[in-house]
């Protein structure tokens, strides 16, 4: 090849690898110009990466706010799991570090944090292993536990030296509180960790982190739970009073009781009376503590928490209901001074209380106003509800027990007619009558 061929191979190659990178940053351009790039906001948890031997105890912050840079098209379909933050202290003996924050994302952007860097103090893991304690609320009283089976009696504790060395037991908690039959208890309990001062150390982990027990329950013997009833004498109640389930209650409704023989028990049936409570001269609610009704036997024992039995009772005198009739229509506010007129509709209602006995006993028709209030009423017809005042001033119903019948009554206020004034009639001339030819 010639020198001039030479030249002008390499002038086209030039020509051509110039034209190349004109046309990419014109499509370049094109492409930013149809999809420009923005900025996204995303909140992400900082992953520490340690040795398996060291352990975190102390970071400046758990989170970090990433600020990813992309096309908009990218930031569109962008998800929360496709970033990724995180520290590398591998290889890093126990102390306290400064370590960047390492961005990964996992579509093509650029991205920022806040924070640039965080504070990470590592130490060394260490494991120990501790006994592990069971501690048992006990049943109720009639029943006993028996000795506990469990597969694990140590649990290896590890985390930071200075909290592994707080730790003085591993315990977990069995509650037989509320066990009501006899039978084989199995239970699941997850361990927590304790100092000597029965504090619990939380920054520590348990392996195993629970376990399974199982334990027998029994019921003691000669030992039975029973059921109370308050041996209330209704026959005493007051005349004219009535007695109220829905304020009646006592405590407790079962009573544990301890006897020398099966026997004895056995002749005490399934429920526990109380002494009787009597209601005479009782006309309101009140509580009363009492005993409850057992034989004299030195060898019974109410095991229960108290031996007596809290009765809340509820008494109200019995209600009944009173029609009065007839009971006329009084008005107030209106006078017929201003040339107004008035018809009310009917003049007389009935009217229907309910109460207690002793009060209705006293009331009766000569007792009641039935009142409408014409204060400002303008002409028309009206409905109005009259008010029931009851004159007796000792004696005060609620509103809901009395009631009108009918409940409104018609008024109608007319207004004076103007007065028309009638001209007298003009008497008319018969017209004269046109005269005929013969």
């Amino acid at each position: 090849m010639s020198q001039e061929q030479q030249s002008a191979f390499l002038n086209n190659i030039f020509w051509f690898v110039a034209s190349l990178v004109i046309a990419m940053i014109i499509w370049f351009i094109a492409k930013i110009e149809a999809d420009p790039i923005g900025q996204r906001l995303f909140t992400r948890p900082i992953s520490i990466i340690v040795d398996d031997e060291m352990i975190i105890t102390d970071r400046s912050s758990d989170n970090a706010r990433v600020f990813v840079n992309a096309q908009q098209s990218t930031l569109t379909i962008l998800q929360q799991d496709d970033i990724t933050v995180t520290a590398d202290l591998q290889g890093q003996p126990a102390g306290r570090y400064t370590i960047p924050l390492d961005v990964d994302i996992s579509r093509l952007a650029s991205a920022d944090t806040q924070p640039a860097q965080i504070i990470v103090e590592i130490e060394q893991r260490i494991s120990q292993q501790v006994g592990i304690e069971i501690d048992i609320d006990a049943p109720p009283v009639n029943y006993a536990a028996g000795t506990i089976e469990r597969e694990f009696f140590q649990a290896v504790v590890s985390g930071a030296a200075a909290d592994v060395s707080q730790v003085s037991r591993i315990v977990g908690d069995l509650d037989l509180s509320s066990q009501q039959s006899a039978s084989v208890v199995e239970r699941t309990l997850v361990l927590y960790a304790e100092d000597e001062n029965g504090n619990r150390v939380t920054d520590v982990s348990i392996e195993p982190a629970s376990i399974v027990v199982t334990v027998p329950v029994a019921q003691r013997e000669n030992t039975r739970t029973f059921a109370v009833r308050p041996n209330i004498q209704f026959a005493t109640l007051p005349e004219n009073y009535v007695f109220r389930n829905d304020g009646f209650s006592y405590e407790p409704n079962t009573v544990i009781i301890n006897a020398g023989s099966p026997q004895v028990l056995d002749a005490l049936g399934d429920t526990i009376d109380t002494v009787p409570i009597s209601l005479e001269d009782r006309t309101s609610d009140f509580t009363v503590e009492v005993a409850l009704d057992l034989p004299e036997d030195e060898d019974l024992i109410i095991l229960s928490e108290s031996n007596s039995v809290i009765v809340n009772i509820s008494i109200s005198e019995e209600t009944t209901t009173l029609l009065l009739e007839n009971i006329p229509i009084q008005t107030i506010g209106f006078s017929e001074n201003n040339g107004l007129s008035m018809t009310a509709n009917p003049l007389n209602v009935s009217v229907l209380l309910t109460g207690a006995v002793s009060v209705l006993d006293t009331i009766t028709a000569e007792d009641i106003q039935a009142v409408v209030d014409l204060n400002n009423i303008e002409a028309g017809t009206h409905l109005i509800t009259p008010q029931i005042d009851i004159r007796q001033g000792q004696i005060n119903l609620e509103a809901e027990n009395i009631r009108l019948i009918p409940e409104q009554i018609t008024v109608t206020i007319i207004e004076p007619q103007a007065e028309v004034t009638v001209s007298p009639e003009t008497t008319a001339q018969p017209s004269p009558t046109p005269a005929t030819d013969d």
